[in-house]
């Protein structure tokens, strides 16, 4: 279905009233229990979103008892090389995105994604749904990167009538020929888009709900009964819209960059489960200091009374998510075996003691993380976008007058705190804190480069707005300050901006 014009929008809406009509009726014909006819066809799905231009693998601190390790997860070489496993495990793989490739590191500064889409090109990506960073360098560079995509770009809940250099290449879903079945795959794009997107775009962002029900029945009239929502709406808002939802089976998800652990207990659905003395995967990551949102998936039910399985893969390529799904002739999901693995590169950040191969040896033992070489493929091409990078990272962006040197609340800390206010100043935002621990060197008086900018703030965080009250916000300063002094820790605990503070 082609995009319409901003006066057909009433049209618009009032059929997809219409279609919500149709499958409400159609529901109360089709609900039945789960499982009632036999295994038919297994599909599995393997899933990244947010990767946000990390070519390269993320230094991440885990926790080890007493103690903390620094390992490289993730990039691009070992997230192919963790494909490539699945693949060669398993059949009818289709591999998603769903949105945020943009933005994020020098890779995309220098690139503006196209070193991230030869990547995936290579790597045989099925679908990729928008994100809404893919729109604040407004419509030029993303409509390039869509022309150069071996791969469907969807999103069914944005009006592209009013960008020309858009509107006939972006779809709002995809029908994958896999395994001699029809996969269904429509995009969705959080609406807060025009608000949080810092291009200029004229796209007209809409809820989703009717939409998506719309193409729902549309992919339905067209024999196909196995559909995956490709949503980058956030987990929370993934678990709202499943419950809404009639006839989606799967929704892989995207924008809040939620870490989800698969539990190794039965549950209804889920095929063959470990034996119950095995430790549950949310504990094994919380042994190391990571703390998932909620299972993977979540199993929700949907407004047919069919199961929806939520499934969502942390951030920055350093997950893939990996799940197998059994549907029966109707295309009613009987069965899953979730199989998600956390992409640990083969390179060692710290010198061989006994404590850290101890950590190391712990850490890969329960499948929950995994050691993976390189794909040579992928790191041809990785290779060669970062040669120039390498230059670009000696590039000088400004000017030191005096050693900024990391304290209490002194040296480059305030003003990373200060930029995060004026950042989001149009949000309403008045204060902004920082954790010490993110500022991780100094910087020197005479000629800053984009390497010491990305040295300094080496972790890509994301950047979280949320509102308090004078109360909530002294208890969080209170119990962060109380938690470093119990550890032995020695200022700075907090760099800040628009407030002031003493310990």
């Amino acid at each position: 279905m082609r995009n319409l014009s901003l006066k057909a929008y009433f049209s618009r809406v009032f059929l997809y009233s219409f279609a919500l009509l149709l499958v409400f009726l159609h529901s109360c014909q089709q609900v039945r229990p789960v499982a009632q006819k036999p295994y038919y066809y297994t599909l599995t799905i393997a899933h990244v979103n947010d990767t946000h231009g990390h070519l390269e693998p993320e230094p991440v601190r885990l926790a080890h008892g007493r103690d903390a390790h620094t390992v490289d997860i993730g990039g691009f070489t070992r997230l192919s090389s963790a494909l490539e496993d699945v693949r060669r495990s398993n059949s009818n793989v289709v591999f998603l995105h769903a949105g945020d490739v943009f933005v994020g590191t020098p890779y995309f500064l220098k690139y503006l994604g196209q070193a991230d889409l030869e990547c995936f090109n290579a790597m045989g990506l099925n679908a990729l749904a928008l994100g809404n960073h893919e729109f604040d360098k407004g419509p030029a560079p993303l409509s390039v990167f869509i022309k150069g995509a071996k791969f469907p770009v969807l999103s069914a809940n944005v009006d592209f009538s009013g960008e020309p250099l858009l509107r006939d290449i972006v779809k709002p879903y995809a029908v994958l020929e896999v395994g001699g079945e029809k996969i269904g795959v429509i995009g969705v794009t959080t609406p807060d888009t025009q608000k949080i997107s810092q291009g200029k775009s004229k796209a007209i962002f809409f809820d989703p709900l009717a939409a998506l029900q719309l193409y729902v029945v549309q992919l339905k009239s067209m024999g196909v009964n196995k559909i995956i929502l490709l949503s980058h709406l956030g987990y929370g808002k993934d678990l709202e819209l499943a419950e809404k939802l009639s006839g989606v089976d799967v929704i892989v998800g995207g924008h809040s960059h939620t870490l989800l652990a698969h539990t190794l207990l039965p549950h209804p659905l889920q095929a063959h489960p470990l034996p119950a003395q095995t430790p549950q995967d949310s504990d094994v990551l919380k042994a190391f200091g990571l703390f998932p949102e909620g299972p993977y998936p979540t199993e929700v039910k949907g407004a047919d009374g069919r199961p929806v399985l939520v499934v969502q893969a942390w951030d920055n390529g350093k997950e893939l998510g990996v799940i197998k799904v059994d549907f029966d002739a109707d295309g009613v999901i009987t069965s899953y075996k979730a199989e998600p693995v956390i992409i640990v590169s083969s390179v060692q950040k710290e010198e061989e003691t006994p404590a850290f191969t101890g950590f190391l040896k712990e850490l890969v033992s329960g499948g929950t993380f995994k050691v993976y070489h390189e794909s040579y493929g992928v790191h041809d091409i990785v290779q060669r976008y970062k040669s120039p990078i390498e230059k670009f990272m000696k590039e000088v962006v400004a000017k030191a007058g005096e050693n900024l040197i990391r304290g209490y609340n002194t040296g480059p800390g305030p003003l990373v705190a200060d930029s995060f206010a004026m950042k989001t100043r149009y949000l309403g935002v008045s204060l902004a804190i920082v954790n010490a621990g993110a500022i991780r060197s100094n910087l020197f008086k005479g000629d800053v480069t984009v390497g010491d900018v990305y040295t300094m703030l080496p972790f890509g965080d994301t950047l979280v707005v949320m509102e308090l009250t004078g109360k909530q916000l002294r208890e969080a300063i209170e119990e962060s300050v109380d938690f470093l002094v119990k550890r032995g820790k020695k200022p700075p605990y907090l760099y800040v901006s628009g407030f002031s503070l003493s310990v």
